[in-house]
C-alpha cells in the first residue's frame, strides 16, 4: 500500500504533480473523502475537471461517487484501490506549530487504517532556499540531476526517536550554518541533496512520523521514498511533467508507465493560474501570454 504526500514548496510543484497524476489517470483514481484539515490554513474551491471536460458532463471521474461533494476542500484524499494506492491532495499549508498534530491526528490514523506500507513524498525547492544543503562539491557534476531522490528504511532506524543526538548523529555546515543529519535517508547520487538539514520540512516530518510510529505502534510502514525537485519560481507546469516522466513508477508503483505529453490530461484549473498562449518569441509579440 502506498501513500502519496505532497509538501506545500516552491511553485507548487508537488501540488502540480498531484494534479497531473490524478487528473491523467482519471479512470483509476477516484474521491474519497475530505480530510480533517483544522491544521491547515483554509481553503475552499470549485471541482477541478480537465480542459476537455464541461462542469454538466464531467469526463473526469475523480467525484463521479460523491454526487454531494460541491467544492474542493483543503485536504483530500484519492485512491486506485486496485493498485493499492491513496494520494492526498494538499492545497494549503500547515499552521505553524501544528505540525505533529496533523501527523498525529491525520497522517498516522491513514497509515494504520490503510495498512500503508511505503508514504512517497513529493517536494520542491528554489536556487535561494537557505534551509537547503546541496552538494555537488561532492558529486559528479556531469551527471547531476536536479530531482533528489531519497529512501528511508524504517525497519533500519532502531530507537532513533529515543536517542535522538546519538543516533542521528547531528552534523554542523559551516557554509550554510545548518545543522544536518545523513541517518534518515539515503541519496542515489546524482542527487544534488545528499544531507537533510534540520531546518527542511521533510526533517521535521519524518521525524514526526517515525516519532508517532513508535508511539502508536505500528508495524505496517517499512519505507519512506523522498522526491525534491529544483524549481524556479513560475510557471511550473513543466516542473511537474518532468517530475512524473522521471519518477512515476517510482512514486506510484513499477505498473505506472512513463507518460509522454501527449497523455497528460491538463485540468482546467491551470487556465486561469498561467495562461494557455504560447510563449512569445519577441517583444513585438508581447510579454503576456
Amino acid at each position: 500500500m502506498t501513500l502519496v504526500l505532497p509538501l506545500v514548496s516552491t511553485g507548487n510543484v508537488p501540488q502540480l504533480t498531484v494534479d497531473l497524476i490524478l487528473h491523467s489517470f482519471n479512470d483509476d483514481f477516484h474521491f474519497i473523502e475530505d480530510l480533517d484539515s483544522k491544521y491547515l490554513h483554509p481553503f475552499v474551491g470549485p471541482l477541478d475537471h480537465t480542459l476537455t471536460s464541461t462542469i454538466s458532463e464531467p469526463q473526469s471521474q475523480l467525484y463521479s461517487n460523491a454526487s454531494t461533494k460541491k467544492y474542493s476542500s483543503a485536504l483530500e484524499l484519492f485512491t486506485n484501490q486496485d493498485q493499492s494506492i491513496y494520494i492526498i491532495q494538499q492545497r494549503t499549508p500547515i499552521i505553524q506549530g501544528y505540525l505533529n498534530n496533523f501527523i498525529q491526528e491525520v497522517i498516522i490514523p491513514l497509515i494504520t487504517n490503510y495498512k500503508i506500507s511505503t508514504v512517497s513524498i513529493l517536494d520542491s525547492y528554489g536556487a535561494f532556499d537557505n534551509n537547503i544543503i546541496t552538494s555537488l562539491n561532492k558529486t559528479d557534476n556531469n551527471n547531476i540531476s536536479n530531482i533528489s531522490i531519497g529512501n528511508c528504511d524504517v525497519n533500519s532506524i532502531n530507537n532513533i526517536v529515543e536517542n535522538f543526538d546519538q543516533s542521528l548523529n547531528l552534523k554542523y555546515d559551516s557554509n550554510s550554518t545548518l545543522h544536518y543529519t545523513t541517518q534518515f535517508f539515503q541519496f542515489n547520487k546524482t542527487s544534488p541533496i545528499q544531507e537533510i538539514s534540520t531546518n527542511q520540512s521533510i526533517f521535521k516530518i519524518t521525524y514526526h512520523l517515525l516519532n508517532n510510529i513508535n508511539i502508536a505502534n505500528t508495524s505496517s510502514l517499512n519505507e519512506i521514498n523522498y522526491f525534491n525537485v529544483l524549481v524556479h519560481e513560475g510557471d511550473n507546469s513543466l516542473d511537474a511533467k518532468y517530475i512524473i516522466k522521471r519518477c512515476l513508477p517510482q512514486i506510484l508503483n513499477e505498473k505506472y508507465s512513463i507518460l509522454e505529453d501527449s497523455q497528460f490530461k491538463i485540468p482546467i484549473s491551470w487556465k486561469g493560474v498561467y495562461g494557455m498562449g504560447e510563449v512569445p518569441s519577441s517583444i513585438e509579440e508581447g510579454i503576456y501570454i
